[in-house]
């Protein structure tokens, strides 16, 4: 039997085969390189990476302004000290609503902890969901707000770390005291500048860590307490610790506020004459 017929009818076979097929690629060529262009543009994409729109950026600044305009008694101040929502947006929800809902609050603050891994997306929903408060607000930077890109997001989103501002007759200063994450000591020849600057006004530092937990060694924290006391700090607020406490120590009033990610606040208002009124609010 002559094989070459069947040899022969395989090869056309083939040959129609590789022409059909070549079809199809060449139909199928511009999808596959816009879908080639698309994987390119999400491979491009990282959670780690910092792109912070002009709408966010320098929100302490901004801010800062309509703090200074907020207080409508010159006799009185009253705080909502937040801290600590890391990944709990919906407490965070209700905790904005709660503040909306009381008019005597002049502003807020949120002592750190605004996010969880230090991601840009999680500075995002806190940025927005702070945005809808009816009176301006400020920041400390926390502890789990130094991980990825933390800072370099936390800077551009709302500014420098350490810095002080005037509410009415009270000077608050905003120290960053994180040790671990940050890889570097809090910068406290900073601190005591401001302090001795400001002298002699109703004075409050405002900081994410207490100097009596985890992050203070035994040297670090006598430094604090000595400052406060040196130069009559009233007030001392933070979070990290995700329940509310208070204790005085050498005229120093420590305030320790509830965490946002357990549904807790700090109502708190002072008087002219020092005279303080402190609550704890649960959403």
């Amino acid at each position: 039997m002559n094989a070459f017929p069947f040899t022969q009818k395989a090869y056309s076979c083939l040959q129609l085969f590789q022409k059909r097929h070549l079809f199809y690629v060449l139909l199928l060529l511009p999808a596959t390189v816009t879908l080639l262009q698309g994987c390119k543009n999400m491979l491009d994409f990282s959670p780690y990476e910092i792109r912070v729109v002009d709408g966010d950026k320098n929100t302490t600044l901004k801010n800062l302004i309509d703090v200074e305009n907020s207080i409508l008694n010159p006799d009185s101040i009253t705080i909502a000290l937040t801290a600590d929502p890391h990944y709990n947006y919906n407490n965070l929800q209700k905790v904005v609503s709660s503040i909306n809902s009381n008019y005597q609050i002049d502003f807020a603050m949120c002592l750190g902890d605004i996010s969880e891994s230090g991601i840009q997306t999680e500075f995002e929903l806190f940025h927005a969901e702070m945005d809808k408060l009816v009176v301006p607000y400020l920041t400390a930077i926390g502890n789990h707000d130094y991980r990825s890109n933390g800072e370099d997001i936390y800077y551009q989103m709302f500014g420098q770390l350490n810095y002080s501002f005037k509410a009415g007759f009270l000077r608050i200063i905003v120290f960053d005291d994180i040790f671990w994450e940050s890889n570097k000591n809090p910068d406290f020849d900073w601190l005591e500048s401001e302090l001795k600057q400001y002298e002699g006004e109703l004075l409050a530092v405002a900081s994410h860590i207490p100097p009596d937990t985890d992050q203070f060694d035994s040297v670090s924290r006598e430094q604090y307490y000595k400052l406060m006391e040196k130069y009559q700090v009233k007030y001392s607020f933070h979070g990290h610790q995700h329940s509310f406490n208070l204790k005085e120590k050498d005229g120093t009033l420590y305030v320790n506020t509830g965490a946002i990610m357990k549904g807790k606040y700090t109502l708190i208002t002072i008087y002219k004459n020092s005279e303080t009124k402190i609550k704890e609010i649960t959403v």
